[in-house]
């Protein structure tokens, strides 16, 4: 099983406690899921920040996890703004540009 493209770490965690009851893991269930997320998680940035904590519980993962999204999306989200901010105050640079180079050519 493979965490999905858009797939938050919550959202996963929680299908792979769903196949985990199929599972014999024990004890070890928590540990396992924990393991198996971090494994699979795609965002380089966030396995680096979770390999650094060295030996987390579940319920840390999720947290910095949930952290972790939650800034990512934030930035998205600020980065669209800004290109189209960036976009529209180029338009207005080449129509003032373009009206200056008008008037010169009359």
């Amino acid at each position: 099983m493979n965490k999905e493209e858009g797939e938050s770490t919550l959202q996963f965690v929680t299908r792979l406690r769903q196949q985990a009851e199929h599972c014999v893991f024990g004890d070890l269930v928590e540990q396992q899921i924990r393991d198996y997320a971090i494994e699979n998680t795609t965002d380089r940035r966030l396995k680096a920040k979770l390999l650094e904590k060295g030996d987390l519980t579940l319920t840390q993962l999720l947290a910095i996890a949930r952290v972790h999204e939650a800034l990512c999306l934030r930035y998205r989200r600020w980065t669209s703004i800004l290109n189209k901010v960036e976009m529209d105050l180029w338009v207005l640079f080449v129509e003032n540009n373009t009206k200056d180079d008008d008037k010169m050519m009359q």
